[in-house]
Parts: structure tokens; C-alpha cells; sequence
């Protein structure tokens, strides 16, 4: 298993929240908020690019028809699903603070295209 995953699991979500606050604040995206603020704005702001990106990919697919994942492997998944998309930041970060809300409560509504 990944080991930045690993460690990221160990943390509570504001620490988490805060990993990834400070790097879209070092990557300048961001804007002008402290780094918890600047995490849940940025989440808030794209979840609807992320869920389209994570809920409609085949992997996650069979994953809300009723497979389980152990562990990190939820983490996992969503991380190559965002990696391969290549169009957000701290996507390990973000994998674990979306695994921790469950694909199945963060996709749930999202229709697949």
C-alpha cells in the first residue's frame, strides 16, 4: 500500500484538512484564507468536477454496486481516479478526506453520463 497514504490516514481531518489547505496555498490556489478555510472552499468549490472525475470511473463504479474495499484501498482507488485525471492538487490528501466520507455518501444522487 502507498505509504503517504498510510501516513495520511493517521491524521485527524482538520489535520488533514490542514495538509491540504497549505499546499494549494503553496501552489497559489488557494486565494486568501487559512489553510482549513482555503481546503473546504477549494473541496466545496470543485465537488462537482471531483464526483463527475471519481463516481462515473469504472473502478469506483463496481465499488457503489456493492464491492467493499479494506483499509486504504478505498483511498487508493479514488487516488489513481484523481492521478489520472491530472487536473487536481494534493490528490493522495484529498483521496483520504474523500474515503473517509465514503464514495458510496459522496457519490450518492451523482447520475453517470
Amino acid at each position: 500500500m502507498n505509504e503517504r497514504l498510510e501516513y495520511l490516514s493517521l491524521m485527524t481531518d482538520d489535520e488533514l484538512l490542514a495538509a491540504f489547505g497549505s499546499e494549494l496555498l503553496a501552489e497559489d490556489l488557494g486565494g486568501r484564507f487559512e489553510p482549513i478555510e482555503a481546503a473546504k472552499t477549494w473541496l466545496d468549490e470543485n465537488l462537482p468536477s471531483i464526483r463527475t472525475d471519481i463516481c462515473c470511473s469504472e473502478t469506483l463504479l463496481r465499488f457503489r454496486s456493492g464491492s467493499s474495499f479494506e483499509g486504504l484501498e478505498e483511498a487508493a482507488a479514488i487516488m489513481d481516479v484523481l492521478a489520472s485525471v491530472r487536473k487536481y492538487p494534493a490528490v493522495a490528501t484529498m483521496s483520504v478526506l474523500l474515503a473517509r466520507r465514503s464514495v458510496r455518501l459522496v457519490c450518492d444522487g451523482h447520475e453517470c453520463p
